[in-house]
């Protein structure tokens, strides 16, 4: 008997087929299969100590929704060798009517009862914009919440909890809305900081010119006064009131189909229409006491999936996943994968059943996730949102996500002893590496074009409770168009960090620390020809040694006297056309008390570290350099991204 079942899978396939044969047989009787799901079902015969193997040949797969178990544990899915097989989450729509002088409708069956539903179409390979009201920019509502987030020692909360009515109506301004809106259609985006609620409306008064929203927003319109311009932004999506331009869409859930309006020279009987049918083509999912393990998918894209009508929460995190891993689970390896496309997350992994945000203390349920060697580009959530211990997300490619989630974050990882690696990040709305948990690493990445839409991130980010992080070596390109978008920030409670050896290029808010402790800042590099701000924000305990801080103009520090920082020594301080500056804070206040000089004490130099690049990413110290007689080590961030793939050719 054979050590490995292997099974075949290929469009030109059958399920009636062995799946033995990577192409069909002479007699045309014998062959791949032509399902995912058909070649699962056969390997879960087989006997549970043989090594189980589909490999899964070129072409086009649509309407695939896999799941695999406990019994699929051994399992690896794998594209045949220099072959690229694409999985759609999604299926061609054809049966295409004229409706109306401008418009195209297709029938969806399904639509109208509940049972098909999407928010994202792939328009000759790439999204299609939405209906929305209004064309351009946003509706401005006139509610008013003005609770200020309070602190109390090391906790920030309301002021008061909103009652349910103030979570669930919100004053429109008179003529902003129409009155054809057909709310079985509509979709309202209600703006709040760094996270947005989506939510559909039951009922318009049309004389008090007030909405009631048919479930709760997740913080009431108009809330955050003192800290978002957006606070009383709205907008409508999925209208036919919205379709403004050619190319664009909306899915008249009332009626049953799909509407579109053709751009210029574009024939329906030749454009190719994919409209998702699921949330998550792949999950990978264990069954209480008993785990799902050493599960490897490989080579494969997956396009074209969607999310559901519901706000996303922080960071993207209700979004489901295009790959779902579901605890318990282990040793879980996603690798050479890409996704494109996808409507909500690329890469979830949470615990079974975790819909709220769990616990800082409670189990993870998925160990050893490892995700690896993948490209994520155009997605409409986050790329990986993993609740896992001892994972690893090393040397991914991610590139324009966040398309329809300003907060979603590049990469969430929150557990114990994950480690994040020679990733690259461009262009996302919100933070680029986001991290909780304890004990992990985070290491030879690259980020820049962060921050775009969200406030208060960050491009590394280091959240409430977090302990024990190694942030060395990476490289951020910072972030100028936000103000509260720091390159490293420490958030609420974390402990105990380590940044080391990090090169931070341009911005001006390059560091900050928030209500933390305990954190060592050592030997890293900020460079801008901005004015530069580090704040020490209700921080206590802190090390600031041995870095290099150079400005265009002021260099200002926010500091708790006697209290923020424990060791600020051996540091270059360099302000081109400005002054080194401290501003004190009280122990409770963003606000300053006074500005002065920096006190020059245990041995900090405000002078020119005479700095030059061998490259961009590479500094050194010429000669007569302060740095050297201090011990500060040169910077050289050009290991910082992807490494060359070493992927060996596959069965």
């Amino acid at each position: 008997m054979p050590d490995t079942f292997r099974l075949h899978v290929s469009p030109n396939g059958n399920d009636r087929w062995s799946g033995r044969l990577a192409k069909p047989n002479a007699r045309g009787n014998d062959g791949p299969m032509a399902t995912l799901e058909a070649a699962r079902n056969a390997l879960r015969k087989s006997p549970a100590s043989i090594k189980k193997r589909i490999v899964v040949h070129s072409g086009e797969y649509f309407d695939v929704s896999l799941r695999l178990g406990p019994q699929d544990s051994g399992l690896t899915i794998e594209a045949a060798a220099g072959e690229t097989p694409v999985i759609y989450g999604a299926r061609r729509i054809t049966n295409w009517k004229k409706s109306g002088p401008r418009f195209y409708a297709a029938d969806l069956k399904g639509v109208t009862e509940g049972k098909w539903d999407f928010r994202h179409l792939l328009v000759n390979g790439v999204f299609a914009p939405r209906a929305i009201l209004p064309a351009r920019g946003h509706l401005s509502h006139e509610n008013v919440w003005d609770v200020w987030v309070t602190a109390d020692g090391d906790n920030s909360r309301w002021a008061r909890e909103p009652t349910s009515h103030e979570l669930t109506h919100m004053v429109f301004r008179k003529g902003d809305i129409p009155r054809s809106l057909d709310l079985r259609n509509a979709e309202f985006t209600v703006c709040h900081w760094s996270d947005d609620s989506i939510v559909k409306a039951q009922h318009i008064d049309w004389k008090t010119r007030t909405i009631t929203f048919a479930s709760p927003c997740l913080y009431p319109p108009g809330a955050t006064q003192h800290m978002s311009e957006r606070r009383n932004w709205y907008s409508i999506a999925n209208v036919r009131e919205g379709i403004s331009e050619p190319g664009q869409w909306y899915l008249d859930r009332a009626r049953g189909r799909l509407v579109y309006w053709p751009r210029k020279g574009e024939e329906m009987s030749s454009l190719e229409v994919i409209a998702p049918t699921v949330c998550s083509i792949l999950r990978i999912a264990g069954h209480r006491a008993k785990p799902v393990h050493d599960v490897t998918v490989r080579g494969l894209s997956f396009r074209a999936t969607t999310a559901k009508t519901e706000s996303p929460r922080w960071g993207g995190w209700y979004m489901d996943g295009a790959v779902s891993v579901t605890g318990p689970a282990e040793r879980i390896v996603l690798r050479d994968l890409s996704f494109e496309h996808i409507g909500g997350t690329a890469v979830t992994a949470r615990r079974s059943v975790q819909k709220k945000y769990p616990k800082p203390d409670s189990g993870r349920q998925v160990s050893q996730l490892k995700v690896r060697n993948c490209r994520f580009t155009n997605c409409a959530g986050p790329a990986i949102y993993a609740w896992a211990d001892q994972c690893h997300i090393d040397n991914n490619l991610i590139r324009n996500i966040g398309l329809d989630c300003i907060g979603a974050v590049a990469i969430c990882v929150d557990g114990i002893g994950g480690r994040i690696t020679h990733n690259e990040i461009e262009t996302c709305p919100y933070v680029g590496i986001a991290v909780g948990g304890s004990g992990g690493q985070i290491e030879f990445n690259r980020i820049r074009e962060y921050m775009l839409g969200g406030d208060d991130g960050g491009a590394i980010y280091l959240y409430g409770r977090s302990k024990r992080y190694r942030c060395r070596h990476n490289l951020v390109y910072a972030n100028d168009t936000r103000n509260l978008a720091p390159a490293l920030y420490c958030d609420e409670m974390s402990e105990g960090h380590l940044l080391e050896g990090n090169l931070v290029i341009g911005g001006h808010w390059v560091l900050h620390l928030h209500n933390c402790q305990r954190h060592v800042l050592r030997n890293n590099l900020l460079v801008t020809d901005k004015a530069c701000k580090i704040t020490f924000m209700r921080s206590r305990h802190n090390v600031f040694d041995k870095n290099v801080v150079v400005a265009g103009g002021d260099v200002v520090l926010h500091m708790i006297p006697g209290l923020s920082v424990d060791s600020m020594r051996h540091n270059i301080f360099h302000a081109r056309k400005g002054d080194v500056q401290a501003a004190w804070l009280a122990r409770y206040s963003y606000d300053p008390t006074h500005i002065e000089p920096l006190p020059v004490t245990q041995k900090n130099v405000i002078a020119d570290p005479k700095l030059a690049r061998r490259n961009p990413e590479a500094c050194v110290f010429l000669a007569g350099s302060p740095a050297r007689e201090l011990g500060i080590k040169p910077f050289d961030a050009s290991k910082a991204g992807r490494r060359r793939s070493r992927s060996k050719g596959r069965a």
